[in-house]
């Protein structure tokens, strides 16, 4: 018989910061990225708030994959990796683990510094800010969610 067991242990993993928190730092703005993106890269779209005074923080999910399709004899081009949040294998524990993780970058770099906090998902990042911020007591000022729409029209023959 085969049985599924579950274990908790410590975890490292990876997150981005442009600019610093401190007294001249006016907003905090948590990116939480896209499907296959990595937040080194998404990080990026965001450096002219750096100079209005934003500190932004962009975590990044916590399974990676590589984007290009095995062939056989190997990998096509560059081997290019990307990240997501979550699967529908084993859902509920992904879910659990990001928030986990979501909150120890908050309660790290956030404390208690009274800040204004945004908190920006993009694409499937929107499903995990919003889980997010309604599993748990962080203080946030503002949610962001943003996500491209593909729009499929058929036409009648």
């Amino acid at each position: 018989m085969i049985q599924q067991s579950d274990l908790s242990f410590s975890f490292k993993a990876r997150y981005y910061k442009l600019g610093e928190i401190n007294e001249h730092t006016r907003q905090i703005w948590f990116a939480i990225h896209g499907y296959g993106q990595l937040a080194q890269y998404f990080i990026r779209k965001f450096s002219p708030l750096e100079s209005q005074g934003i500190c932004v923080i962009a975590p990044e999910g916590l399974s990676r994959f590589y984007l290009n399709q095995l062939e056989e004899g190997g990998f096509r081009g560059n081997d290019k990796v990307g990240a997501t949040w979550m699967t529908k294998e084993n859902r509920l524990t992904d879910i659990e683990n990001y928030i986990t993780y979501l909150n120890e970058i908050y309660h790290k770099e956030i404390g208690s510094s009274g800040k204004r906090i945004s908190v920006l998902g993009f694409s499937q990042g929107t499903a995990t800010a919003s889980r997010w911020v309604m599993a748990n007591k962080i203080h946030f000022n503002r949610l962001i969610l943003w996500a491209k729409v593909k729009t499929y029209l058929s036409q009648k023959k």
